[in-house]
């Protein structure tokens, strides 16, 4: 846990040095504590991330949080994007599937959030992302080679690393409940692969390419790299 913990700590620094770049472009982040209009987005992490984020919750946040996952359970099961690899964001965000941590517009475990909420960086309008139509629309800001080390590094972290929905995590740690979704990913061999290549700076350059091609295409290339 204090090696996620600590590393997390080097992640928020290199967004940072994102952030500064892309605003001396021209193009700041608008993305800020207290915004919540992602919070209805699908989240995927390590089951070490949600258990990070649940570090130090009790009483009676912690009984809201519990049947706000319940909730997020019910609706998720319901809306049949477990069925997605990779569900497509409007769709998703039309289900209203709020994330169990979000209380009262705020998120209730800001600090230790997942990775993937702290990488999330929209610069473009905000009615972009409080729209479900518009948010197809939405520019993101992203460093793809940043992204793919971050990949391999937390996944050496987390082991074993599997990833999956954060609500999915979060009710098999709060509710004792399994849910399987087409999105479960183990990427400990994947990454114990790559780390063992002498190759490997060459993979992953080829990674980040595939990256940045994948996201062109998915995002009907709403992602800039700037």
């Amino acid at each position: 846990m204090n090696l996620l913990k600590n590393y997390i700590k080097k992640i928020d620094v290199s967004i940072e040095v994102v952030k500064k770049k892309t605003a001396r472009a021209g193009k700041p982040a608008i993305c800020k504590q207290g915004c919540y209009f992602c919070c209805k987005e699908s989240v995927y992490c390590y089951k070490q991330e949600a258990s990070h984020a649940l570090h130090g919750l009790g009483g009676e946040l912690l009984k809201r949080v519990k049947e706000r996952t319940r909730e997020w359970v019910k609706r998720f099961t319901a809306s049949g994007m477990a069925d997605y690899d990779e569900p497509p964001v409007v769709e998703y965000r039309r289900h209203n599937i709020w994330c169990p941590f979000l209380e009262d517009g705020k998120c209730s475990v800001y600090d230790r959030r997942p990775i993937p909420c702290r990488l999330h960086l929209a610069v473009g309008p905000l009615e972009k992302c409080v729209d479900d139509e518009l948010r197809r629309e939405q520019l993101f800001v992203s460093d793809p080679k940043m992204i793919i080390q971050l990949q391999v590094d937390v996944a050496g972290i987390c082991q074993p690393a599997k990833a999956d929905h954060l609500g999915v995590w979060l009710a098999e740690l709060l509710l004792g409940q399994e849910i399987k979704t087409e999105a479960r990913l183990d990427v400990s061999d994947l990454t114990d692969e790559l780390m063992r290549d002498p190759n490997r700076e060459q993979r992953m350059k080829g990674a980040v390419e595939n990256y940045v091609q994948h996201m062109k295409k998915n995002m009907n290339g709403t992602m800039s790299n700037e």
